[in-house]
């Protein structure tokens, strides 16, 4: 601790100055008008005739001077004071009374249906009776008078068409015949195409002529087919076509000589 830098202990730390007394400046008071509206202003030209803005606020001009009405804030002061005890309503002139409210009652639409029996209630029991049902039914059927029977349904056997085709099931009716009988036209045209015309018998003279006429075509046919026959190299797609196309005639005539002399008879159509 230091003891070298505090303080030296002095009496007059003791005493304690008086606050010093501040002397207030006077009240300062406006050299202007304080009832004077501001410059400009438009408050309280409401019924009069003077123009809003007309004041301009100076020292000299008084013309802007208003003089505030009493009820001009709050409205005017009540000259007497109401009742606490009574309470008004806001308009005033009601009071609202302290007794009990009415019971509210709701109206009904549809009477209440009766609720259950108490418990307390006890039916009414041993009771017998000596009608005879079976019979006093049988005695009321046979009394009673017959009702009439009102029917509003239409008589559909008065009507003048009752019993009569109706118009469309005879157009139906014409329209399938004519199907049928177009179908059963095509038919018979298929049946013909098919079964085609009747097959009649080759003369024998014809059938000599026809292989007389087939050997000889086969004969020429050879004959050109011998030409070419020996020629082992077909470099050409001709000589090779021409030589097919010979084999081919040959081996037709061939088929068709076999047919005419293997049948003793030979139909033609």
């Amino acid at each position: 601790m230091d003891y070298y830098n505090e303080p030296e202990e002095n009496i007059t730390n003791w005493v304690v100055d008086a606050p010093p007394v501040v002397e207030k400046p006077p009240m300062y008071r406006s050299r202007h008008n304080p009832k004077k509206p501001p410059t400009a202003s438009c408050f309280g030209l409401e019924g009069t005739s003077r123009v809003p803005g007309s004041n301009r606020g100076d020292s000299g001009n008084t013309a802007g001077s208003i003089a505030m009405k009493k009820t001009s804030t709050m409205g005017g002061r009540r000259k007497t004071r109401a009742n606490p005890r009574n309470y008004l309503k806001g308009s005033g002139k009601e009071f609202v009374s302290k007794a009990a409210p009415a019971k509210f009652v709701r109206p009904m639409v549809r009477p209440r249906k009766a609720g259950p029996p108490p418990a307390s209630e006890k039916p009414v029991m041993g009771l017998q009776t000596t009608k005879n049902f079976l019979v006093a039914n049988a005695v009321e059927n046979i009394l009673a008078v017959p009702k009439k029977v009102t029917s509003d349904e239409p008589l559909y056997v008065a009507k003048k068409d009752y019993g009569q085709i109706p118009e469309y099931l005879s157009q139906v009716k014409a329209a399938i015949d004519e199907e049928k009988a177009v179908l059963r036209e095509y038919l018979e045209e298929e049946q013909k195409d098919m079964e085609g015309p009747q097959a009649m018998e080759l003369p024998e003279a014809e059938k000599k002529a026809l292989l007389k006429q087939l050997k000889r075509k086969w004969d020429s046919v050879n004959k050109e087919y011998q030409k070419i026959s020996h020629q082992t190299v077909l470099d050409t797609i001709n000589k090779l076509k021409k030589k097919e196309g010979f084999e081919a005639q040959l081996e037709s005539l061939e088929h068709t000589i076999e047919k005419l002399e293997g049948y003793s008879t030979i139909y033609i159509s």
